[in-house]
């Protein structure tokens, strides 16, 4: 098997065991690498739930090929992801990549091992995704390419996570000198530049906008079903980066249906991406809304976005 899973776990045993729980309904688990990664507490607060989740990993008997890394202090969940995902890489050729309070559906597993062998060597995409949100439109294909990438259930394979820049300042200055702050907001619908900066000034310490960033300014795509098969049970007030507001607005609902023919034809698909633009305001605030609307009515090349250093 040259593919693994990356399941990384902090201090929620709840969220923990119905993830675990909803990886076993994958019947491809039985076959594949699992690496759990758990790191430590950040205080002694901390100590009993990070036990018990540990607990919870070293119980687990139905994933014959699982390993558990336990981590000494407390990492953090972005040096946690990165450092993981680039140890499984010394290894494995592919990597899937699970968090805590990612709930899969069935054919997840398969559709993410499907599309690790179609698309291994197309220089073209960079990752697969399998959650999806719910875009509203005709015409929408079963499976589809988006340029950037995602964080809810994906994977990568080693050729395309070497070109994972962690320097998020260098990102930023990128895209704007390239111009692309726009469209890397996906048509002005959503902060990711200043999610970006954010990033860059210590207010967070998001791994995925800056593997977002590095994918789009790569010119890669990512892979995605029109039916999700990842959703997220975080927006409680319990994850790292999660709000008690899921801005993705999944149900806990999966449609059941087994994995098609994935497309030959590599295309970032301009009509979803203006309905994932669509999409994203609809899950703002008015007052942004707003803002968008006139800021709309400027050329979009116009648009200005402050230079760091």
């Amino acid at each position: 098997m040259d593919t693994a899973v990356a399941f990384f776990v902090y201090n929620r045993p709840e969220h923990t065991r119905k993830s675990i729980e909803a990886l076993i309904s994958c019947s491809e688990v039985v076959d594949i690498p699992v690496y759990f990664f758990s790191d430590g507490p950040r205080s002694d607060l901390e100590k009993d739930s990070v036990g018990a989740v540990r607990a919870i990993l070293m119980d687990e008997k139905r994933i014959p090929m699982k390993t558990v890394i336990i981590a000494d202090g407390n990492m953090g969940l972005a040096n946690s992801i990165i450092s993981g995902v680039s140890k499984l890489f010394e290894k494995f050729n592919s990597v899937i990549v699970l968090e805590d309070d990612l709930i899969v559906s069935e054919p997840f597993l398969a559709f993410m091992l499907k599309g690790l062998t179609k698309y291994r060597d197309s220089p073209k995409v960079g990752a697969i995704c399998g959650y999806s949100p719910p875009l509203q439109g005709n015409n929408i294909p079963d499976y589809f390419f988006l340029r950037g990438a995602d964080c809810w259930g994906w994977a990568t394979w080693r050729r395309a996570w070497v070109n994972f820049n962690q320097n998020g300042l260098q990102l930023y200055n990128e895209i704007l000198q390239r111009g692309l702050g726009w469209d890397f907001n996906v048509n002005g619908s959503y902060p990711y530049m200043n999610m970006l900066r954010q990033q860059i000034e210590g207010k967070n310490n998001s791994w995925a906008i800056r593997w977002q960033a590095s994918t789009y300014l790569s010119n890669f795509v990512t892979l995605y079903s029109r039916r999700t098969l990842v959703n997220n049970i975080g927006f409680d007030g319990s994850g790292t980066h999660c709000s008690k507001v899921d801005m993705m607005g999944r149900t806990n609902e999966f449609d059941e249906y087994a994995i098609g023919d994935l497309p030959d034809e590599i295309i970032d698909d301009e009509s979803v991406y203006r309905l994932l633009g669509a999409f994203y305001r609809t899950r703002q605030s008015w007052k942004f809304q707003v803002k968008w609307s006139l800021l709309n009515l400027i050329p979009h090349k116009c648009w200005k976005f402050q230079a760091l250093e």
